[in-house]
């Protein structure tokens, strides 16, 4: 906790620091960047540096303009002006005095002149500190260093006032929470809880993009702790409860994985798969995955159970459940083993690994192609030749893989069967 990746940071910003100080106007590191440094976390290769000042847009880019690599102006409107500079990515936002609108959380976007105004404004203390180059003041009106220390979370301003802002920060207070491992305030919790349904006017979309960061770390539990304590989970994932939150914390990122395992519960609750996943508006492929993986896994204790070790029975299983589960079995089963337990699943799993060694269990081929059926059963294209393949399909899940003759075999014997 003693800013020694400091120095490194403002070798990059020197230059720019001196040319804002030339023009009269203050500059300060802010926000994340500050926070992390405090905590002695490197700068990465590709992460941004976040600068605040009370310069207004059309200055900051005559002041960076014939200094940076690269610029760009998308965020103007608000204040910001984006550059490069030796790969660096580097972000000048002006002081910030934004007013909200009671039924949005977008803000009416105001220009301001004063650094603790717009260190008012932002989400935790622990993202309200700037530090001013190159004079070299840390600037820290809320205690933020105090709550870092003190593994606090809190707001700024009031916690009623900042989530009636913004909504979207009491999902910010549970990401925050569980990445830096945070206590939240009682102040924090219960407005959070009282405004819960305030979420409802923040777009799913950014909701579920803050679920992702979260659902990303190795480690989940207070997070999702904070967020079903303060019922915005239930605002989420309507239905989820404690048992969404157990089996997430059980299960392994990736963050879709554990979506799915959010969702489970809700679906063994009665609620419709469908209707669950489609209420995240996540993306169709996200929206398979997590959908064939949480089916799969449902399907796995049942099927499982059904069959005793040693069953020559449970490798047509087997090859069943890889196939229907759509490239998911992987996800599936380890979902299936955090809900369900690895003891009721060993047996089927031991010969699953051992099933796999020598066949591909993901492969449907059946050694011949709709034309080779027309050929060896002389028939024409046609719905007859669907049944032929599913004849072959079935043939294969029962046996495993098989060359073209036994396949021919095969299609002549079910041939006969179906003229007799």
């Amino acid at each position: 906790m003693s800013f020694s990746y400091l120095p490194s940071v403002l070798a990059e910003v020197d230059e720019l620091a001196n040319r804002f100080a030339a023009a009269d106007r203050s500059l300060f590191l802010v926000g994340g960047i500050v926070r992390d440094l405090w905590l002695d976390t490197p700068l990465c290769g590709d992460s941004d540096i976040d600068l605040t000042t009370d310069a207004r847009p059309t200055e900051i880019k005559e002041i960076v303009g014939d200094w940076a690599d690269a610029l760009w102006t998308q965020g103007e409107r608000f204040g910001t002006i984006g550059c490069e500079k030796d790969g660096r990515s580097i972000e000048v936002t002006t002081f910030r005095a934004e007013v909200y609108v009671p039924d949005s959380r977008k803000p009416e976007v105001a220009f301001g002149d004063d650094i603790f105004a717009d260190l008012a404004r932002r989400d935790f203390t622990v993202n309200a500190m700037a530090y001013e180059i190159p004079v070299g003041e840390l600037i820290d009106p809320h205690n933020g260093v105090a709550d870092l220390a003190a593994r606090r979370l809190r707001t700024p301003l009031a916690p009623s006032v900042s989530f009636t802002d913004d909504p979207l920060r009491m999902i910010r207070a549970a990401r925050f929470a569980n990445r830096y491992r945070l206590e939240p305030t009682p102040e924090l919790l219960e407005a959070a809880h009282t405004l819960r349904e305030r979420l409802d006017i923040v777009a799913i979309e950014r909701i579920r993009d803050e679920l992702e960061k979260l659902l990303s770390a190795e480690d989940v539990r207070v997070g999702l702790d904070v967020l079903h304590s303060t019922g915005l989970l239930e605002r989420i994932v309507p239905g989820a409860g404690s048992a969404s939150v157990d089996l997430a914390s059980r299960t392994p990122a990736p963050w879709w994985l554990r979506t799915a395992a959010l969702v489970l519960p809700v679906v063994e609750a009665g609620a419709l798969q469908a209707d669950v996943l489609r209420g995240l508006k996540l993306s169709k492929h996200d929206e398979r995955a997590i959908g064939r993986t949480i089916t799969s896994a449902l399907e796995l204790d049942p099927m499982a159970s059904a069959y005793a070790p040693g069953d020559p029975a449970v490798d047509e299983a087997i090859r069943t459940w890889v196939v229907g589960a759509k490239g998911n079995s992987e996800s599936a089963w380890t979902l299936a083993t955090a809900r369900f337990g690895e003891v009721d699943l060993a047996h089927f799993g031991a010969r699953m690994v051992q099933l796999a060694k020598s066949e591909d269990l993901t492969s449907t081929d059946v050694a011949l192609t709709g034309q080779d059926i027309c050929t060896l059963l002389d028939i024409e294209p046609g719905p007859q030749v669907g049944e032929a393949m599913k004849a072959l399909q079935a043939h294969r899940l029962r046996t495993g893989p098989f060359h073209a003759a036994e396949a021919a075999t095969v299609l002549r014997a079910w041939a006969a069967a179906e003229q007799a």
